[in-house]
């Protein structure tokens, strides 16, 4: 999953560039007019995990330049550690800081690894020129492209055919993944196959996270629809690790028995708080007081780990609150947006590895 996001990630910086590529070559002259379109609107029906950023607000936040670095500074720790540092020298700028939307999604089949992102990017006509330059000769000069319905698609280069990568661009949008997810994303932007709101149990979460007072609009939306068939594969998957540990079994019989997780997330202002609401649905009332137990449990152990409190994480813990209601749970946290940057800060810097002056962390 670590590789995937850092793939993921990546493909958030190459949409930028593309932009070069779709508006510099003339590709869109090659498709029928879209109609603009949201990245929620390209997450498919068929997703095990499905979110929803707005990098405008989440930039608001002194979280994000805790995460992402500050673009002034020039030495952006997070662009770096995700590579791309590339894309940043060849367009000029910091190509998350484009970001408007973001989606993010990963289907419940398929290898390990695939993973779709859809982003809505800001750039201008000079940027695009740049880009362009820059990306055809990291291409070798290779930049053609092809039509998939209202989308443009970036022609495979060896490398990129090797890894079975994608980059396409219709509706304003930017669509970045693998086959055949790739392609499920481009069918569900054109309204050919299903997409998220057609899939129950993740509309709703969605509707459930975004009625509470004041996340109408929240930063990140993130559902996860878990069935049967993948919990009782991670429970063959994690059976022997878990076996070592007293009272585990009863722990993950409550743990598989989620059947979906929703998270939304507010990422606060300067002086303002960032509140994470988390809703668990469990399959019945038994799971649901396992969890609950062992949700408290972690809470208590935490909440006296004295590291936690010297890294500033104790208001954290301490705002924790936990409500059952049959199978469903619901989880609340709030933190000063300043104190929980600094102590992201905090972290980072003392994950950074030691003795090596002006890497990333």
């Amino acid at each position: 999953m670590r590789e995937a996001f850092r793939m993921a990630v990546l493909g958030i910086g190459g949409t930028v560039a593309a932009f070069a590529v779709f508006g510099g070559f003339g590709g869109l002259s090659k498709v029928r007019t879209a109609p603009s379109i949201e990245p929620f609107d390209a997450l498919p029906k068929a997703s095990f995990i499905a979110a929803t950023v707005d990098f405008l607000q989440l930039r608001r936040s002194p979280v994000y330049a805790a995460v992402f670095g500050k673009e002034e500074s020039g030495s952006a720790p997070m662009l770096k550690a995700l590579g791309l540092g590339p894309i940043q020298d060849a367009c000029g700028f910091d190509p998350l800081s484009r970001v408007r939307r973001l989606g993010v999604t990963v289907p419940e089949a398929g290898d390990t690894g695939d993973f779709g992102v859809v982003a809505k990017v800001d750039v201008s006509g000079r940027e695009l020129e740049t880009c362009a330059r820059g990306l055809t000769e990291s291409r070798g000069g290779h930049a053609g492209t092809h039509a998939v319905g209202t989308f443009v698609v970036l022609n495979e280069n060896a490398q990129e055919a090797a890894s079975g990568s994608h980059l396409g661009y219709g509706g304003g949008l930017l669509v970045v993944g693998k086959s055949p997810w790739f392609e499920a994303m481009l069918g569900t932007a054109d309204r050919t196959q299903p997409g998220l709101r057609d899939a129950p149990e993740h509309a709703a979460l969605r509707a459930s996270l975004t009625s509470l007072e004041g996340f109408t609009k929240p930063a990140l939306v993130a559902t996860a629809v878990l069935p049967r068939a993948l919990r009782e594969r991670l429970k063959t998957e994690m059976g022997a690790e878990a076996n070592a540990y007293a009272g585990a079994n009863v722990a993950m019989a409550g743990v598989l028995g989620v059947s979906a997780v929703g998270l939304a997330l507010q990422s606060g202002e300067p002086g303002g708080r960032v509140e994470a609401h988390l809703e668990l649905v469990c399959e019945g009332v038994v799971e649901s007081e396992s969890v609950e137990n062992l949700l408290r449990q972690k809470r208590k152990e935490w909440s006296s780990h004295i590291a936690v409190r010297m890294l500033g994480f104790g208001a954290l813990l301490d705002s924790f609150e936990l409500k059952r209601e049959g199978k469903r749970l619901t989880i609340t946290v709030t933190a000063n947006a300043d104190a929980l940057a600094t102590s992201i800060e905090r972290v980072l810097k003392l994950r950074a590895p030691r003795g090596a002056v002006g890497n990333p962390p």
